[in-house]
């Protein structure tokens, strides 16, 4: 039997027993399937809310985040409104896995003001109140759960953190509170790299210094050491102070730290300001080699002038008969509006990837890419890389551009590089037009819903929230509003990269520090470590697709 129809094979049961007039056992065959979503809604139509209400809610506090969780809250909220408080907060957690943290937070409070003081309870109403800016309600929330004995760290840390954004006088003594009370705490390091970021924003570099030195001393591979060494080395360079700086960056790499690779390109910044200009070319020459296709290498391969990087990949496999019969399949599916079914087609043929030759793997990845499917497109890639490393049309399946004039049509009418967008594109939903973040943001472009209705209105385009995963919509809209940051931030590539992914104000406060004109420099600087890598991505990704898929001319 094919893999998808043996998952399907209980609720296939289920159907024919229902279909038979077994009601009762079509209940039985859900339950042992596990379809949670299945039982509630045959019990409830069958006038059982008591089993539909235990299996909705139980669904949606076990698994939040999955696509049935979302569908149970609908049910939910037409049929079977929570009453006791455990309901409220897993209808809450499901709702904030999906887009619905406002209405996430309207369940916890009520929990809390029917008496759900739990620690679970008091840290996720913490963390809505957080998001929503509440910060005083938040900073109560935590400072409420910090005796629990299993949380308690957390809230504790979590509580420290909303007083930095509160600017208030207790942070610092909360953070260092944290860091001793806790040290083997995964979330020690952050705080004394907190605490030294605090400092140096006022200036302080010498208290700065004290609490970065802490953490480099203590948790010298750590992440957040790495970061230190980089803020100290590049405070190290505004003093003029050239060997201290290196001494940092030689540390990241004696230390294998997680910067290894950027400090070496540092390095040779170092090397080439002190006029050896020899062995910064080296330097340079050793990382294009090394991080070919990499941020560094790409960066690297502009400081010794070579020209960019130019992949003359193969043309892709065309389908074997199998793989067409295979993808005809999974277009009828998609038709008929089995999407259900499409799917299961698709995880099917990724639990089989490792025991594919490399032509059936770049002719699936090509034909995913096209009908939507990238991220498991680019994961056959991945595969694929596996079995052939050196094969540089693996590189087109990882990469892929399904959507190619679409995108430059779009870029065209903004006035955007198509290149940075469809880099923009491949980093933020890697071309799954249904793509959903933690933070609501959807489709092709990952646009928050409040941003793609205030870019809409400002194009004069008529817009409804339902439309904001239509490809072409939501393109168009993502190409308007990068538009507009690479407007507002001066046609600064590497900020408006970072404010596409962590908004305009932090990015603003950001541009003020000192040495952020320097664009390598403001990189490095980032203090989100997610925004960090998301530029670092974004500007790769700009070369990636040139070398892919642009012709070079003379």
């Amino acid at each position: 039997m094919p893999a998808p129809a043996a998952r399907e094979a209980g609720a296939a049961r289920a159907q024919a027993l229902l279909a038979a007039g077994d009601s009762a056992g079509a209940l039985e065959a859900f339950a042992q399937a596990g379809r949670s979503l299945d039982l509630a809604r045959l019990a409830l139509a069958h006038g059982d809310s008591s089993r539909a209400r235990d299996a909705l809610y139980g669904l949606m506090a076990r698994a939040p985040e999955t696509d049935d969780a979302a569908a149970a809250v609908g049910v939910a909220l037409d049929a079977l409104r929570p009453r006791t408080p455990p309901e409220r907060v897993a209808l809450a957690r499901a709702m904030k896995g999906h887009g619905g943290a406002a209405d996430a937070r309207v369940e916890v409070e009520r929990a809390l003001r029917q008496g759900d003081s739990s620690a679970a309870t008091l840290v996720l109403a913490g963390e809505l109140f957080a998001a929503a800016g509440r910060f005083r309600d938040a900073e109560g929330a935590y400072r409420s759960a910090a005796a629990d004995p299993t949380l308690g760290a957390l809230a504790i840390y979590r509580r420290a953190r909303v007083l930095v954004r509160l600017g208030d006088a207790g942070a610092r003594e909360a953070l260092s509170g944290f860091a001793q009370a806790f040290p083997s705490d995964t979330a020690a390091p952050t705080a004394l790299y907190m605490l030294g970021d605090m400092l140096a924003d006022r200036g302080d570099w010498s208290g700065a210094a004290r609490w970065f030195g802490d953490l480099i001393a203590r948790y010298p591979a750590d992440l957040r050491a790495s970061l230190a060494r980089f803020r100290l080395a590049a405070q190290a360079l505004r003093d003029s102070l050239r060997d201290s700086a290196a001494a940092l960056f030689q540390a990241e790499v004696a230390a294998a730290g997680p910067q290894r690779t950027t400090a070496r390109f540092w390095l040779g910044r170092l090397m080439r300001l002190g006029g050896d200009t020899a062995q910064a070319r080296i330097t340079w020459l050793a990382l294009v080699r090394e991080d070919s296709i990499g941020y560094y290498g790409l960066r690297a391969r502009r400081e010794v002038d070579l020209p960019p990087l130019r992949i003359a990949a193969a043309p892709l496999p065309a389908p074997s008969p199998a793989v067409a019969t295979w993808l005809g399949r999974l277009d009828t599916l998609l038709l008929a509006g089995l999407d259900t079914a499409a799917q299961a087609e698709v995880r099917a043929v990724l639990a089989r990837a490792a025991q594919q030759d490399i032509d059936a793997l770049l002719a699936w990845g090509d034909g995913l890419a096209a009908r939507g499917f990238g991220p498991a497109a680019v994961r056959l890639g991945w595969q694929a890389a596996l079995k052939s490393p050196n094969d540089s049309r693996v590189l087109r399946v990882i990469f892929p551009w399904p959507n190619r004039r679409a995108v430059e049509a779009e870029a065209a009418e903004f006035g955007v590089d198509p290149l940075l967008l469809v880099a923009i594109v491949r980093q933020e939903s890697v071309f799954d037009a249904q793509a959903l973040s933690p933070a609501g943001a959807r489709g092709l472009a990952q646009l928050l819903p409040g941003t793609a209705a205030l870019t809409a209105r400002g194009l004069d385009v008529t817009f409804y929230p339902d439309w904001i995963t239509v490809p072409d919509l939501n393109l168009h809209l993502g190409a308007a509003h990068l538009q507009e940051l690479l407007q507002r931030f001066g046609g600064r590539v590497d900020a408006a990269a970072a404010a596409y992914n962590a908004g305009s104000v932090p990015v603003k406060r950001w541009l003020e520090r000192p040495g952020a004109d320097d664009p390598d420099e403001f990189v490095e600087l980032i203090p989100y470590q997610e925004t960090r890598g998301y530029v670092r991505a974004v500007l790769r990704n700009r070369e990636l697709y040139r070398a892919l898929y642009v012709t070079p001319t003379n």
